[in-house]
């Protein structure tokens, strides 16, 4: 079998794979790209008792119970397609045991240690390539709190870092944002399941033979309308385990990160600087870019295009990145301001501390339920 070739996004059901030959072909197949589902006798520590990385999902049949990850990124496919006792949640709490905690400066960070690190608890302080990264044992599992830096360079310098150096299985990102959708306001949480560049794009010249058009050039068909001069386009990516090059509209949020969120919001209650309750809301879309976005007109386009909820400087880099490497990534947001939809001056510096913290209520919440808490 060594000339196996790339089965990414291929489905596998293997029998009597919890031990000898069986567990070499679901080795191998699972390095190879495939999604695995395996059945087994009598308990999950027979089939899913071994730790396997590599870039396919796994999951076990049964009992519903998933393996351990077979990659960083897992991705649990539905068991619907296969007939009989054989069926599987999406993820559980055993997935994840090594969790980035992240944010892109300082008050978000301290917001989210103060809400999921107890007092007196042991930490270690550990720098890798220049960034401190504060690491906790807790409640089982393994959580690396550190800043990203602002701006998106920064943002996927650090997330790869991290995943490269900590063999992270999840990342959760938390901090403030701008609204571009009408009705939120400062202090409400945002947790976006697709997250698009705001700066991927053609700026182009005006055609100087016809008002109001631009000159373009030959390679590029407009997708999504423009912006004055400023065209949108997709993301080229190459996929971990893939060498086909992919045309991303949007990165995903992680669906079972997503899920947690969705749960733990239930348990939050949030309240702006006046007391008056806040409101969380999961799913839409979130738009990043090397911008303070703090203009009106295009705030309405990017409502207009792509129904945006939220600008911010961060989330797309990590969601490309987790996208990349399959490690599942979820942003929680608190709106600090409105992103240029204000009357005056911007009110982000006002309302950071009320934004970073209820952001980390809704992150530190997901964290439990994703934890088994």
């Amino acid at each position: 079998m060594d000339n196996v070739s790339s089965l990414l996004d291929k489905r596998t059901l293997i029998t009597g794979a919890s031990r000898g030959i069986g567990a070499a072909i679901a080795r191998k197949l699972a390095k190879a790209g495939a999604d695995i589902a395996m059945t087994y006798k009598r308990s999950t520590d027979k089939a899913g008792g071994r730790t396997l990385r590599s870039k396919g999902s796994l999951f076990t049949g049964w009992t519903g119970r998933p393996m351990k990850p077979v990659a960083r990124a897992l991705r649990v496919f539905a068991a619907s397609i296969f007939i009989g006792p054989f069926w599987a949640q999406r993820g559980s709490s055993a997935e994840f045991d090594r969790i980035a905690i992240v944010s892109a400066f300082d008050p978000e960070l301290m917001a989210i240690e103060q809400a999921i690190i107890p007092k007196k608890v042991e930490n270690k302080i550990e720098e890798v390539n220049g960034t401190r990264v504060c690491l906790v044992d807790l409640y089982g599992k393994h959580l690396y709190f550190f800043l990203s830096g602002m701006s998106m360079v920064n943002a996927a310098l650090t997330a790869q870092m991290a995943i490269d150096h900590f063999e992270l299985d999840a990342i959760i990102f938390a901090g403030i944002a701008g609204a571009v959708d009408p009705t939120l306001h400062p202090g409400d949480v945002v947790v976006p399941a697709y997250w698009i560049h705001q700066m991927e794009s053609v700026w182009s010249n005006p055609d100087s033979t016809k008002s109001g058009s631009y000159v373009l050039p030959e390679f590029y068909r407009p997708k999504y309308g423009h912006f004055e001069m400023i065209f949108p386009n997709d993301v080229q990516v190459v996929r971990k385990g893939d060498a086909k090059i992919r045309q991303v509209h949007a990165f995903p949020a992680d669906r079972y990160l997503l899920g947690c969120a969705e749960s733990a919001a239930n348990r939050v209650r949030l309240v702006d600087a006046e007391g008056e309750p806040r409101s969380v809301y999961i799913g839409g879309n979130a738009m990043s870019g090397p911008v303070f976005l703090d203009n009106r007109d295009f705030r309405e386009f990017a409502f207009r295009t792509w129904k945006v909820r939220l600008h911010e400087m961060e989330g797309t880099a990590i969601a490309q990145v987790g996208y990349v490497n399959r490690v599942p990534v979820l942003i929680v947001r608190g709106i600090s301001d409105l992103a240029g939809g204000q009357h005056g001056q911007n009110s982000e510096e006002t309302y950071t501390r009320l934004a970073s913290r209820n952001a980390a209520l809704v992150a530190a919440a997901t964290l439990n339920k994703l934890i088994g808490r």
